[in-house]
């Protein structure tokens, strides 16, 4: 029996798994024997395997098997303490995000309490709307501050828990009490004695590859450039093979049968049921919440990803040739060779690249007076599958966001940040109590407020603006709309939407004003 090792060619990888192909000439002498193929992946399906060759030759069998070898534990303890240490680190950093927590929370509080209790507090202080202004803005600075912190701090323990689990991983390895690998038993019966070409072909489960995107916002379109990032789990290293990436799948799928649906009147009479403690019974059900949590997070949390490097302003792209498979998924044949070595940091490989039609546009709401920008892309031609997209506006990044399946000719939308192409201040032009106190035997509050937008930019902006009043859910309280100046486009239970057009320079005002009446002897809630 001859052991050999044939250098592997090709890998397909998909998105639960890769299909491994090796391809090599052998010797062989005439007449029946058996020859092995050794050092495959322990992660190799078994029904898998097929074989192929070129010569005189019969293949009569081919029988894997699982092989062990026994090796020395090493440096476990030295990994352990590094561990150690950095977990130290986390939690400390952790104390640090519950302290940022704490001072938001407070922040976010005295915010809503100014806001809803600036109208009466505020006329007894002799306090105008632009003082209230003034308060604003001040808390909000501290809660914009506070907000970058906790984003460093979210950032620091994300880098010091892929450490953690690069060093776990190590020392899984190291500790390992044996190590696994495949051999195929291949029984042959060459004509006779010479050099043949034999192809042996299997998948293997521990391998996969994630989608990336990589989208630049340009004025009127978006660069978009598909990435693939490759994890290989299995054990050995692909050096110097052909990657083709496909959307494809190992598990097999099945049609499920359809069941009756029957409908059934319920008893008249139900057993009373036992009380449980709320306290049990709260706490049993957040136990169990936090076990699916932590379920669904070891199912579906990545392994610790290296992030791509960017390519600079001008550089050529080594396309894939893309194409459909009879399956109807997609394949990416990348050009070269590539190696990609086992381990828990992914090897990302550049898919192809392609522009979209791109479409901005703005929102602003009174509740979030900071104006939105979005980008809507219109997908022309591509399939999208899910996957993480870094963000870029001209070159500078914004934010990473995940991209949702996207089918050909549908619309989705990106690079949501504050932007200031529009200046938009709301003010509270008037607010009254009437002079009587009294009408009809009601109390009656006049507002009156305007809301200037003006475009800062060269060109024309979409805006959606929303607005609210107050509405009434109580018999006793009366709000009456005096005036809107310019009609909404949809009114719902007070709240109010407009959508503009506007040019260069342009400037709009929304004017409106309102009435509320409730009785003289009681407190609204809020109050205004």
């Amino acid at each position: 029996m001859n052991a050999f090792e044939l250098p592997l060619k090709h890998v397909t990888v998909l998105t639960d798994g890769a299909i491994l192909t090796h391809i090599g000439k052998i010797e062989l002498t005439k007449g029946e024997q058996i020859v092995t193929l050794t050092k495959l992946s322990e992660y190799l399906d078994s029904d898998s395997v097929r074989v192929k060759g070129k010569g005189k030759v019969t293949l009569i069998d081919v029988a894997p098997r699982l092989e062990y070898i026994e090796i020395k534990d090493k440096d476990v303890s030295e990994i352990g303490l590094k561990i150690k240490k950095i977990e130290k680190k986390i939690v400390a950093k952790e104390r640090e995000m519950s302290v940022i927590e704490i001072s938001m929370n407070t922040l976010d509080e005295t915010i809503q309490e100014i806001g809803k209790g600036f109208g009466e507090w505020g006329l007894r202080k002799g306090l105008t709307a632009s003082d209230f202004d003034s308060y604003y803005e001040y808390y909000q600075k501290g809660a914009r501050l506070e907000k970058a912190k906790q984003i460093k701090i979210e950032n620091e323990i994300e880098d010091l828990q892929e450490e953690v689990e690069i060093l776990r991983a190590k020392r899984n390895q190291l500790s390992h009490s044996d190590s696994k690998y495949y051999e195929v038993d291949i029984t042959l019966e060459a004509q006779t004695a010479g050099s043949i070409e034999l192809e042996v072909g299997y998948s293997i489960s521990q391998a996969r590859w994630d989608p990336l995107y990589i989208v630049d916002l340009l004025k009127e379109t978006a660069s978009v450039q598909r990435l693939a990032k490759i994890y290989n789990f299995s054990g050995f290293d692909w050096k110097n093979a052909n990657i083709t990436v496909t959307t494809g799948i190992r598990k097999p799928v099945s049609i499920d049968t359809v069941d009756p649906f029957y409908l059934r009147l319920a008893p008249l009479y139900s057993p009373k049921r036992k009380k449980m403690s709320r306290a049990i019974g709260g706490a049993a059900m957040k136990s169990a919440k936090m076990a699916l949590d932590d379920f669904a997070e070891m199912e579906e949390a990545p392994a610790p990803m290296a992030e791509p490097m960017l390519e600079a302003p001008g550089m050529v792209y080594r396309e894939s040739e893309t194409s459909i498979s009879q399956t109807g998924h997609q394949r990416f044949e990348l050009s070269g060779k590539h190696s990609i070595p086992s381990g828990n940091i992914p090897k990302t490989l550049h898919l192809d690249h392609f522009d979209l039609k791109l479409e901005k546009s703005y929102y602003w709401s009174s509740t979030q007076p900071n104006l939105i920008m979005t980008h809507e892309l219109e997908n022309d031609q591509y399939f999208l599958l899910p996957g993480n997209a870094k963000v870029f506006i001209a070159g500078e990044y914004i934010s990473q966001s995940y991209l949702d399946t996207i089918h050909p000719k549908e619309k989705f939308t990106l690079g949501i940040i504050e932007s200031y192409d529009l200046k938009i201040d709301k003010k509270l032009v008037h607010r009254e109590v009437q002079k009587k106190g009294l009408i009809k035997g009601k109390r009656e509050m006049d507002f009156g407020y305007e809301i200037k937008i003006q475009n800062q930019v060269e060109t024309l902006c979409k805006l959606k603006l929303i607005d609210r009043f107050p509405h009434s859910l109580d018999e006793n309280i009366e709000v009456e709309i005096n005036k809107v100046n310019i009609e909404p486009l949809e009114k719902n239970q007070g709240v109010y939407e407009w959508e503009f057009e506007l040019k260069k320079e342009e400037e709009i005002k929304i004017i409106f004003d309102y009435s509320v009446r409730y009785p003289p002897d009681r407190k609204l809630q809020p109050p205004l």
